[in-house]
């Protein structure tokens, strides 16, 4: 980051704090910006000379965190680092808030930055109440205050060649009229780093290439050029699932994307009768077979059952349940979700899971799955890189809708065929920690039909039908009548699957 570039726009906000009282912008964007640990390449110079970074201004002391950030302040404050990257400097009474991002989108804009910063605020400062926002040069600001003090927030930016470069700040205090000066220095000492023996350079930017499921050609997305992938179609009987991997060419960045992972059977009285509990095996009338096993909702499934399972060492720091992510996903009465999210490190990595299980319930019995999984595990260093393709790759899924064609023909029951999914992960991003960090550079015509509340569906026959959006499946009855569901089971009998036009 250029220290000339943000302590200018630090003066514009300290100049600015007057004027404007217009509100923050509100529109909603999935374009939230992607923490980065490596700095931004040179911005316009501001009329404002500055020292380098190297040499802290006057009464500031360096505090740096090698491989992570460069910061220069006050002797008396301390300097920490959350686990979202942001970095916290303070004495008690004042709290800065210091956030860099990086995001592929080339035209990030004030209007993406005032939705990004309505996002960021309640998080880095509960409680304060901002109510004006003013444009600068390079950024936008916003000033309130709360019980502990006044504040100032900014988000910074600059363009590249490959997106959009920037960082955003919060600072609280009683006493920030006479601490702008000190800010501004802060905010200009602060660089973001890569790795220790990076010397500094910025991470080499990750470039993308068209690929197709390999195993039937079902699905198709952006995948890192020169890494690893693997991914397919998985058949269990009637399931119809899929997943996608990716692992960087160090190996140091590994990516998990999909549902594959079949059915889980409660156990029950019936079972138990037959001599069946947890542990065991339950067989259908089809010959497919069941791990029975007590239903681990949302985080509790990662934390106790799937990363246990991988014989790594692997320890859970951090389990957080995501009743909002579940409560946003429709149900028709048989079954309910649960979401959840899980902080992990392996070795000298760290990782993060999302996860969404589905638990169906009919009469006595009842079965669940994980019904969506993101596994990210990466080097601190390299979270930001991991979580912008995960978010590239989660964007630009798609079906082939051929593929969907033959397989609505082939049975109404095998209609779990994936249809959703592109919109279904990109959700549970945008709610959930990748939304918090990462952005995507592409919207599925899926989304953009969602925000018209209306789907395109086709019954593969040349049939064309427009109905309300905010279903997971859509079926047409004997009679012409078309439902919506969130399972992939049809509603009844006479009722066969509709796709969804691309």
């Amino acid at each position: 980051m250029n220290r000339r570039f943000v302590l200018g726009a630090v003066v514009l906000i300290v100049a600015a704090c007057g004027g404007s009282t217009a509100a923050p912008s509100t529109v909603p964007t999935s374009t939230d910006p992607v923490p980065s640990n490596t700095p931004a390449s040179t911005a316009p110079e501001s009329s404002l000379t500055a020292a380098s970074p190297s040499s802290p201004s006057a009464g500031l002391v360096a505090k740096d965190a090698p491989g992570r950030y460069r910061i220069s302040v006050p002797a008396d404050w301390q300097v920490s680092q959350d686990s979202n990257g942001r970095v916290i400097a303070g004495d008690g009474s004042t709290q800065l808030t210091v956030w860099p991002f990086f995001t592929t989108v080339a035209s990030f804009g004030t209007s993406n930055a005032a939705a990004a910063m309505d996002r960021w605020l309640p998080a880095v400062a509960p409680g304060v109440t901002f109510t004006s926002a003013v444009p600068t040069t390079s950024g936008i600001i916003a000033r309130g205050s709360s019980a502990d003090g006044d504040a100032l927030a900014l988000v910074d930016w600059q363009s590249l060649s490959q997106g959009t470069s920037g960082v955003a700040a919060v600072v609280v205090s009683p006493h920030l009229a006479d601490l702008t000066g000190t800010i501004a220095d802060v905010l200009g000492s602060f660089v973001p780093e890569g790795a220790p023996d990076s010397g500094g350079a910025a991470a080499p930017s990750v470039s993308f290439t068209a690929w197709t499921d390999p195993s039937e050609g079902a699905f198709s997305a952006d995948m890192p050029t020169g890494w690893t992938i693997d991914g397919k179609v998985v058949r269990r009987s009637l399931l119809i699932q899929s997943y996608m991997t990716a692992a960087s060419p160090d190996g140091a960045i590994r990516i998990y994307m999909g549902d594959a992972f079949g059915y889980y059977v409660e156990p029950t009285s019936t079972l138990a009768y037959a001599g069946l509990g947890e542990g065991d095996t339950y067989t259908a009338t089809d010959g497919s077979t069941w791990p029975i096993m007590r239903y681990h909702p949302g985080a509790s499934f990662l934390a106790d059952v799937l990363l246990p399972s991988t014989g790594q060492n692997i320890v859970v720091t951090k389990t957080t349940n995501r009743p909002d992510i579940a409560a946003a996903i429709h149900t028709i009465g048989i079954n309910r979700f649960a979401a959840g999210e899980v902080d992990y490190t392996v070795g000298d990595r760290v990782g993060h899971g999302m996860v969404v299980t589905e638990e169906v319930t009919m009469g006595i019995s009842a079965a669940w799955d994980p019904w969506r999984v993101i596994l990210v595990t990466a080097p601190p260093a390299q979270m930001a890189e991991a979580s912008a393709v995960v978010t590239r790759m989660a964007s630009s899924f798609k079906i082939d809708p051929q593929w969907a064609t033959s397989q609505a023909k082939a049975t109404a029951a095998q209609s779990k065929i994936m249809a959703d999914q592109n919109a279904a992960v990109s959700g549970i991003i945008s709610d959930g920690y990748w939304g918090r960090q990462a952005t995507s550079d592409a919207i599925s015509v899926r989304r953009e039909r969602a925000n018209l509340d209306v789907v395109d569906l086709t019954d593969g026959s040349g049939n064309a039908y427009r109905v309300d959006a905010g279903s997971d499946y859509y079926w047409i009855g004997s009679d012409g009548s078309v439902v919506g569901t969130t399972t992939s089971a049809a509603p009844a009998a006479d009722y066969r699957a509709l796709l969804e036009l691309p």
